[in-house]
């Protein structure tokens, strides 16, 4: 082959193959490399350009660790021939940084009052999950409402894009993927970590169960941390599904937030 199609070769086989230019980055880095190709009477066999993507390949294995960062774009270009050799100038454009990216939404407005789940036969009146000064109003209650939160900055695959070894984890205030989170009394105000799954335990019902806007805030934001806390390494994120428990004990009263995570190995193929 030319010059100009060991190039393309080159650029193609790795940019479809590796490079996800889609993905959302907050840093962005370049590597460069040089890779010698051998020449016949001036063109690149299919031998050497083979080669030549192989270590270009083995390179891109020791500078890409999976969920730390990524290929986003590969730059060849060959230079002229000399002798019986020509030099692929390699310039790879690498992303890393995906915490804020989007970023989950953490603001509630200043009515955005919600019960922690559905506790209706507290109340005896159906408020749609409203308490506080939005009681009465209709809405989702709070596990639903950082459950939407969270799933939202989470975003689905893009087209061509799907899931492998899919894996769920429950965690609830006790326990988390082996990991104990031990519970305890907090019947006003913001706990601190870890309680990043919301448990209160009180004699008399006077556990919070109306969520200030601060309350959601602050566990909209725990939830997520939570999730990639035990994200397994090499898989990414797929879905959070979270829900309020009460548990009536007599006069006393415990409520807590549950949570499914859902974690998969994310597979593309472009045509």
């Amino acid at each position: 082959m030319s010059l100009d199609s060991a190039e393309w070769y080159l650029e193609a086989a790795v940019n479809f193959s590796v490079a996800e230019v889609w993905r959302e980055c907050e840093q962005r880095d370049t590597d460069t490399l040089s890779i010698t190709l051998d020449l016949t009477d001036g063109q690149v066999s299919d031998a050497s350009a083979s080669n030549a993507l192989q270590l270009l390949n083995e390179h891109l294995a020791t500078v890409i660790i999976p969920e730390e960062n990524h290929l986003i774009l590969c730059d060849v270009q060959i230079g002229e021939a000399i002798g019986n050799e020509a030099v692929a100038k390699v310039v790879l454009a690498i992303g890393s940084g995906y915490d804020k990216v989007g970023g989950i939404v953490t603001a509630y407005g200043s009515n955005a009052y919600y019960n922690f789940g559905d506790i209706t036969f507290l109340t005896g009146t159906n408020l749609n999950c409203g308490c506080g000064p939005k009681a009465g109003g209709a809405g989702k209650c709070a596990d639903r409402q950082i459950e939407a939160r969270i799933n939202s900055a989470i975003g689905l695959p893009t087209y061509g894009c799907y899931y492998t070894g899919v894996l769920n984890l429950g965690v609830d205030c006790f326990w988390a993927n082996n990991n104990a989170y031990t519970h305890t009394s907090f019947p006003t105000g913001i706990p601190a970590t870890p309680y990043m799954i919301y448990h209160c335990y009180s004699a008399n019902s006077v556990c919070p169960y109306c969520f200030t806007p601060s309350l959601l805030t602050y566990y909209t934001q725990s939830t997520w941390d939570l999730m990639h806390l035990i994200k397994p390494t090499g898989k990414a994120l797929i879905t959070a599904s979270v829900r309020g428990t009460f548990v009536p004990l007599g006069t006393n009263a415990e409520y807590f937030h549950g949570a499914l995570f859902s974690y998969g190995t994310l597979n593309c193929t472009r045509q």
